[in-house]
């Protein structure tokens, strides 16, 4: 009897879905050329950002983020200096750059929207505390 009172989700949530055509959109990127894939991959990017992540998650989610995002720039510096070395086993470093290039503007603007989130979080506005930071009382210089 508790099954039948527990309503079952079908299908997947729409954060999955945004967060799997990012990356599918990313990688998709290097093989073919997409109109508007900036513009896609930021409004995925801010999706999942908002859909997402959950408060408790924020600084893991952050944390991956940063590390994605230096992988990704430091993945697109080596591809650069292969290329820049006439090393272009074919044209792999394209494919490569473009996927890194798109995946790393997807990740950062996932990040930018839960860290905005965690800002606006940290700082709470306090009823009590003063410019100085104590609750000290108002004094009196009347006698």
């Amino acid at each position: 009897m508790e099954n039948e009172n527990k309503k079952v989700k079908k299908g997947i949530p729409p954060g999955r879905l945004c967060f799997l055509g990012g990356i599918i959109l990313a990688i998709a990127s290097g093989f073919f050329e997409i109109p508007h894939l900036a513009v896609i991959l930021l409004l995925l990017g801010l999706l999942v950002g908002i859909l997402n992540v959950q408060e408790k998650e924020t600084n893991a989610f952050l944390t991956a983020v940063v590390a994605l995002t230096v992988v990704g720039i430091g993945g697109l510096q080596a591809f650069t200096t292969v290329e820049f070395a006439g090393m272009n086993a074919g044209g792999i470093t394209e494919l490569f750059t473009s996927i890194l290039q798109n995946f790393t503007a997807f990740v950062a603007a996932a990040g930018f929207i839960v860290a905005l989130r965690q800002v606006f979080v940290s700082v709470k506005p306090t009823d009590t505390v003063g410019i100085g930071g104590s609750e000290e009382e108002p004094t009196s210089t009347e006698e």
